[in-house]
């Protein structure tokens, strides 16, 4: 009887350890990252270039631009950089199929970005830093034609910038 009692204490204690790894939370979390080893584009805080943002809506002007601070990374300081848009971009009603798309206009540095033509940023257009990283240039996206809207709805599209850095060409 009495080494049941002592063994009583010992069973509940490990029925109670095996209880709580019954009752374990458990979680994934997907990792991604993209590796270009030459080239890099980030905000100038030095945090990922958002993959979804929200323009704001003016009822008396239309779309607020927005404006990203930005820096370019690179492996080679002294090589010309390319940079333009994949398609064109443009925001789509996806509430409302029948209304009117609304294109978007794209800059960098001041300069209008376009999907037929490379924008060229020559070496001495940035100042870098030694570990080859330029400094902080804006990134905006805005209406192309500033203005109200005659939909309403929720808007959505994608712009995508492309970045190369030129390898047959280095421009002082």
């Amino acid at each position: 009887m009495k080494k049941s009692l002592l063994l009583l204490p010992l069973t509940l204690v490990a029925s109670g350890l095996l209880a709580s790894t019954a009752n374990a939370y458990e979680t994934d979390i997907v990792v991604t990252a993209d590796v270009d080893t030459t080239l890099g584009f980030m905000q100038a805080d030095g945090n990922a270039i958002p993959k979804t943002l929200e323009m704001s809506y003016l009822p008396t002007t239309g779309l607020k631009d927005y404006i990203i601070r930005t820096k370019l990374y690179t492996n080679d300081t002294s090589k010309n950089l390319l940079m333009r848009l994949g398609s064109k971009p443009q925001l789509a009603n996806t509430t409302n199929s029948s209304a009117p798309v609304v294109p978007l206009a794209v800059s960098f540095m001041g300069t209008q970005l376009d999907a037929a033509k490379d924008l060229t940023i020559k070496p001495s257009d940035l100042i870098w830093d030694n570990d080859g990283a330029s400094q902080a240039q804006d990134l905006k996206i805005s209406q192309a034609t500033q203005g109200k809207l005659s939909v309403a709805g929720r808007y959505s599209g994608t712009v995508n910038l492309i970045i190369t850095q030129d390898a047959s060409t280095t421009t002082p």
